[in-house]
């Protein structure tokens, strides 16, 4: 996905994180509401995470940073209203459980996909992130002590701790050894260019 730019941020904090931090690089401040905003119209992210608890935290700790958002997992009651608001642009980031990711939580254009627990494999991984659409978009994965737990099996965390480009990591995973290097769509090749 030539689209999608891929990056990894280590925290070693082992207490909560500034939200609006992790995905201000997504969002602009609407300075007339005082609020951030996701910078293309309509736009939006989704923020998978391991547990409803964490969910609940990461959403509010948005709202609480002038960020729009809502918890989203099986147990809520009011799961069906949350996505259509969600879908209709009411707010701009859904946080969800990876247990919700077959709900079908989707819209139109999707921006940013940003993970705090890790995927089951890389092949999980891949379709979650696969989900957004903008011309150009973004999958993060956010590394912290409180919500990333263990790293999910050894093909994630080779796909974390890789130096080399993470479009030719993940394509050759999935057995296209033709794949050259991004340049610039993703931490590593970015981080490499500026070396040189």
């Amino acid at each position: 996905r030539k689209n999608i730019f891929y990056d990894v941020i280590k925290s070693d904090n082992e207490a909560q994180p500034s939200f609006r931090k992790i995905i201000e690089d997504f969002l602009e401040l609407d300075e007339e509401k005082d609020e951030f905003i996701t910078r293309r119209v309509y736009a939006s992210g989704i923020i998978f995470c391991a547990t409803n608890a964490h969910a609940d935290i990461i959403a509010d700790g948005l709202c609480e940073e002038g960020v729009s958002a809502k918890s989203y997992y099986g147990a809520k009651n009011d799961v069906n209203l949350i996505q259509k608001q969600w879908k209709d642009g009411l707010f701009p980031v859904i946080v969800a459980t990876t247990e919700s990711f077959g709900f079908g939580i989707n819209r139109t254009p999707l921006t940013f996909i940003v993970h705090f627990s890790f995927s089951k494999n890389l092949r999980g991984f891949y379709q979650e992130s696969g989900r957004v659409d903008a011309e150009k978009s973004y999958s993060r994965i956010y590394i912290n002590k409180y919500f990333s737990g263990a790293i999910g099996g050894i093909e994630m965390n080779n796909y974390v701790e890789t130096k080399s480009c993470r479009h030719q990591f993940l394509a050759n995973f999935f057995g296209d050894e033709e794949i050259e290097i991004c340049i610039n769509m993703c931490d590593n090749c970015v981080d490499d260019a500026l070396i040189e």
